[in-house]
């Protein structure tokens, strides 16, 4: 199917230590230290920290043995990382943990640091710019993240305490997604419904007519449509694609696209018949 997204078994173990880095590394913790202390820990606890390992591994594994996968399948796997977590910090403030955690701490802080430095000096080669996404509006969210990074640096090493530091890590991952989101928001749109649109400009034009998607198909577009959804390029050819000249045809573009794309528009002898704030559907003139 076109829609199945077929990857290897181990898929998810890398996009779970990415995906929930930095908490990612210190959940290992947690496992070696609930094993070593399985006979000292309070029976209460115990049970909590089984419970939210099982609930993590199990997860991992049942989406891991799906022949479809996408990242945000494991989705489910955040409260057990957070409860997790929460255990880790507790532990340190009573002094049961003690040292243990400073292997994953000192390389979670250095990819953090790292990482972001990296994005900036490589962003020339992965922002996708066809999108319209503004180089600024990328850059800051990661420069506020390298920031809070080395707060968290600087925390830990003051203070010595891992609860002090995941304060840190919390407010600026926050910061973070909150700038990430607003900057985003115009991009987003682009894959917002299509319900008004399509009942508002194609609801009554019967079936004879070909419906396109420039650069991407909006999933709800196919839906509210019911039509087979064609997507094009730039270096579509009309006439291998309409081979009559008569028949009515269509095209479903981003208003970013839409500004962006007013020669190629207007080659194609196409002009705008209806727009709401994400979306432009086009009409070929009939030759």
């Amino acid at each position: 199917s076109g829609y199945a997204h077929p990857e290897p078994f181990y898929y998810y173990l890398p996009v779970f230590i990415i995906g929930f880095f930095p908490w990612s590394l210190f959940v290992f913790i947690t496992f070696i230290h609930a094993i070593k202390q399985r006979k000292a820990m309070p029976v209460e606890e115990k049970k909590q920290v089984y419970f939210f390992c099982s609930w993590l591994i199990l997860t991992l594994v049942f989406f891991s043995m799906s022949h479809s996968k996408l990242m945000t399948y494991i989705l489910p796997l955040a409260p057990s990382v957070a409860l997790l977590t929460v255990s880790l910090s507790r532990w340190d403030k009573e002094g049961i943990l003690g040292k243990r955690y400073l292997w994953a701490l000192w390389p979670a802080l250095s990819v953090s640091v790292m990482l972001p430095i990296a994005l900036v000096f490589t962003m020339h080669k992965w922002v996708p710019a066809k999108h319209g996404l503004s180089t600024i509006h990328i850059a800051i969210p990661i420069i506020i993240l390298l920031i809070g990074t080395l707060i968290a640096l600087f925390t830990f090493v003051s203070s010595k305490r891992f609860f002090q530091l995941k304060k840190v890590f919390c407010f600026t991952n926050c910061i973070f997604l909150v700038i990430t989101i607003t900057y985003s928001a115009k991009y987003l749109g682009t894959f917002r419904s299509t319900k008004d649109i399509v009942e508002k400009c194609l609801s009554d034009k019967g079936e004879n007519y070909i419906l396109f998607s420039y650069a991407r198909t909006v999933p709800s577009l196919v839906f509210y449509s019911g039509k087979n959804i064609l997507q094009i390029e730039d270096y579509t050819r009309w006439k291998t694609i309409i081979p009559d000249p008569e028949t009515s045809a269509y095209v479903v573009m981003s208003l970013n696209d839409y500004h962006k794309k007013q020669d190629w528009i207007q080659k194609r002898k196409l002009h705008a018949v209806c727009q709401n704030n994400a979306h432009v559907i086009l009409k070929r003139e009939n030759e």
